[in-house]
């Protein structure tokens, strides 16, 4: 059984970071991982997703038909994957930049939906920009999959020589946790 992620949005938002995080955080726990970035030639600003597939077998075709959960945070790929979430999917997006209204008509089949106003977050906890950690956030505590250990030694694989970026990315995840 696998277990498959997309996480999309525009260039600068972080959604490689996204993908490297729970490429990192799947291996911690023990998964076969792959992870696959796409985004366009203008990086910053266009679209750009990362897919991520985590089995406990080993993983054939790192290409992904069916999404188990996705994470919109912006717009712009809004109507890239629709029909391709399997029925008990989760879907988590940036309800700062998405209406409630707009999600249920594009991805009527998905009842586990979950609106995260990431801009508004980062802002009030003082992280300005850093729109993508509550998206993480969101995903690993609705599989009540949240393991502080393992969160810091995915950030310690991907932020290697950043110390101050893992510790004020988990000082983020701290304060998620206590809202």
């Amino acid at each position: 059984m696998s277990y498959k992620v997309i996480a999309a949005g525009s260039g600068g938002q972080g959604v490689q970071f996204v993908g490297k995080f729970f490429a990192s955080y799947g291996l911690k726990q023990g998964f076969n991982v792959t992870y696959l970035p796409s985004y366009g030639a203008e990086m910053r600003g266009g679209a750009t997703d990362a897919q991520i597939i985590f089995s406990k077998e080993e993983i054939s075709m790192p290409i992904i038909s069916r999404i188990d959960a996705l994470l919109l945070l912006s717009p712009l790929s809004v109507d890239k994957f629709i029909g391709k979430l399997e029925p008990d999917a989760t879907l988590i997006y940036n309800s700062d930049m998405m209406k409630a209204e707009t999600i249920k008509e594009k991805y009527p089949e998905c009842t586990n939906v979950i609106p995260v106003a990431a801009n508004t977050i980062s802002k009030e906890l003082g992280y300005k920009d850093i729109v993508n950690i509550p998206f993480i956030y969101n995903l690993i505590k609705n599989n009540k999959e949240y393991d502080e250990d393992h969160i810091k030694r995915a950030l310690e694989e991907i932020l290697v020589g950043k110390e101050k970026f893992i510790i004020g990315n988990m000082e983020y995840f701290k304060k998620l946790e206590s809202l």
